[in-house]
């Protein structure tokens, strides 16, 4: 395919997510929101105390939820952004869904 055609376009656009909005990103290939597991490491491998391990396994836990608070945050943005790239055709395609106007209104008053 050529310069300037739709896949083109979303790849560009695809990529520019993925470096702006990380994990929230996997929307637009999953098509639902994606949720990154909290893996924590064998802290008691290392021969740390227990509440050493309880306190390092707290701070990857207030991590986690961080990120989880910050990708929520993020969706409006990332919706606006698809919005902004979206073509006229497309646009309309997407207003005749069934849950559009619940889904831009969620967004809308995020």
């Amino acid at each position: 395919m050529g310069r300037g055609t739709t896949f083109t376009l979303f790849n560009k656009l695809y990529r520019r997510t993925l470096r702006d909005y990380g994990d929230l990103a996997k929307l637009i290939t999953l098509n639902k929101y994606y949720k990154p597991n909290l893996d924590l490491p064998d802290y008691m491998g290392l021969g740390l105390a227990l509440s050493e391990v309880m306190a390092l396994h707290q701070e990857a836990l207030k991590e986690h939820s961080k990120l989880l608070a910050r990708m929520k945050l993020d969706r409006p943005k990332l919706y606006g952004l698809i919005l902004e790239h979206m073509s006229v055709e497309s646009k309309d395609e997407v207003a005749q869904e069934a849950d559009y106007k619940i889904m831009a209104s969620n967004h809308e008053n995020a």
